[in-house]
């Protein structure tokens, strides 16, 4: 299978699932190309305390073939999708937690989120490309959150940080613990800010959620319904902590493998 990708939205917040899709696929032996990278439609996005300006690329050629539109929020899709050619097959594929309204002209859905209702549930998993070649000789950050606020209560004890590419390795290898809250009552379990984690063989602490995707509590995440006491705990017992995440870690390659839920995906194609 030969696939054209066009990747829209923010490229920075989501340049690591690019590139995992596009090595699963190699692995699965498809050809990708990439025909264009980072579409936003302007204005200024704003996050915590950044503030940048958006790029403009327009609205990409599209090419005849099986195109697969790769988005970070499928809002921006709203007045573009009568570009979409009618003799392609485009798929659409969904990384946000949002709903799809009025998408006829899409033959299929893949979504990371199983929030619609004839859609191609294709979850993120283990990838080498979330792994890190990095080292550094300390872990000198004791908590680390990385998002945009945390919880007024847990500051005191809590590092956060706007972070991406290595700035943001960094920081992961430097954490004892690295928690994960639940930023709004409709995100599920955020799967990729897990993996960019656990797939570095560091330690997660996460607060109580409704589901948690393929996901396992008490093995690949620690569920905390206590943050402080748990903090506390796991900072005193370095050897458990090295233990849980690099058992973690060792599950999710072998049962949590992006590639074998790409390919199963894939299968489900009428094409």
């Amino acid at each position: 299978m030969e696939v054209n990708t066009y990747v829209l939205g923010p490229r920075r917040l989501f340049i690591e699932v690019y590139n995992a899709f596009e090595l699963s696929m190699k692995e699965l032996g498809h050809k990708v190309n990439r025909i264009n990278e980072g579409f936003l439609k302007g204005g200024t996005r704003k996050w915590g305390d950044k503030e940048w300006e958006n790029e403009v690329h327009g609205w990409p050629y599209i090419t005849e073939g099986i195109n697969i539109f790769m988005v970070g929020s499928a809002s921006i899709l709203k007045d573009e999708r009568s570009k979409l050619p009618k003799n392609s097959v485009n798929i659409l594929y969904n990384f946000e937690q949002t709903r799809i309204h009025n998408s006829e002209r899409f033959d299929y859905i893949f979504s990371i989120f199983e929030h619609f209702i004839d859609n191609i549930y294709c979850p993120l998993g283990w990838s080498p490309v979330y792994e890190s070649n990095l080292t550094v000789n300390e872990e000198d950050i004791d908590v680390l959150y990385l998002g945009k606020d945390i919880y007024n209560k847990y500051k005191d004890i809590i590092t956060n940080n706007i972070a991406y590419d290595e700035e943001r390795n960094d920081m992961i290898l430097r954490s004892k613990i690295n928690v994960i809250f639940e930023r709004w009552p409709m995100y599920r379990f955020p799967t990729l800010r897990y993996l960019l984690i656990a797939c570095k063989k560091k330690f997660v602490l996460s607060e109580e959620h409704p589901s948690y995707d393929r996901i396992i509590p008490g093995k690949h995440v620690f569920v905390s319904r206590n943050i402080r006491d748990d903090i506390g705990y796991w900072l005193k017992e370095k050897d458990k902590r090295w233990e849980f995440a690099n058992s973690a870690y060792d599950s999710l390659k072998h049962s949590c493998n992006y590639t074998g839920f790409l390919n199963d995906a894939l299968k489900r194609l009428n094409i």
